[in-house]
């Protein structure tokens, strides 16, 4: 009888206190859910989430252009390298750039569509993804060294490059090939 009594006892010891544990749980429970709900609310009214895409992955292409331009290009440019050598050289360190940092940010602030893939050339997460970004950036860069060229041709005077226009006329050179890239993909899988 004993034993049978000191079994009772300890099992009403013990659903006390795996009530209190499940007591606990739920309201933990419930507060994240309140919090989640709370965080949901902010961000819903955030105008940098309501913000379009488009701007977003403009802005951050045209910063990280401009102010890889402004540490290197400004900085090569005093040891006299020719303008296509240094065109390569700062094509590869924003091909380098972009693909270890702009691209992560650019996927991070994607909201929950996956839409942003679409602004992006090369978004894997693969390393000869990476070489494939250098060789695109060297592209874009040797295209805003041919857009200067030829404004330095038509104009009287000669046009300096600064970071703020190199970082504008990468992005436009860019967002051109993307378009171009996802109008021929569109076409592709509209024939399927």
């Amino acid at each position: 009888m004993d034993k049978q009594d000191n079994k009772n006892n300890s099992m009403k010891l013990e659903k006390p206190h795996v009530r209190v544990e499940q007591d606990r749980g739920m309201i933990s429970s419930l507060e994240a859910q309140k919090r989640d709900t709370d965080m949901a609310r902010r961000k819903s009214n955030d105008w940098l989430t309501q913000m379009p895409l488009i701007p977003k992955a403009a802005f951050i292409k045209f910063w990280f252009a401009g102010a890889i331009y402004f540490f290197f290009g400004w900085s090569i440019m005093f040891y006299g390298y020719d303008s296509l050598d240094m065109m390569v050289i700062i094509g590869v360190v924003i091909g380098v750039l972009v693909d270890l940092i702009a691209n992560r940010i650019l996927i991070g602030i994607d909201d929950a569509r996956q839409k942003m893939p679409r602004y992006l050339m090369f978004c894997k997460r693969k390393l000869y993804y990476m070489f494939f970004n250098i060789l695109y950036s060297i592209f874009l860069c040797l295209g805003v060294a041919g857009f200067y060229a030829i404004m330095n041709i038509k104009s009287k005077t000669e046009i300096g490059v600064e970071p703020i226009l190199f970082g504008v006329i990468y992005t436009i050179l860019d967002f051109i090939c993307l378009f171009v890239r996802n109008f021929a993909v569109d076409k592709l899988l509209s024939r399927r």
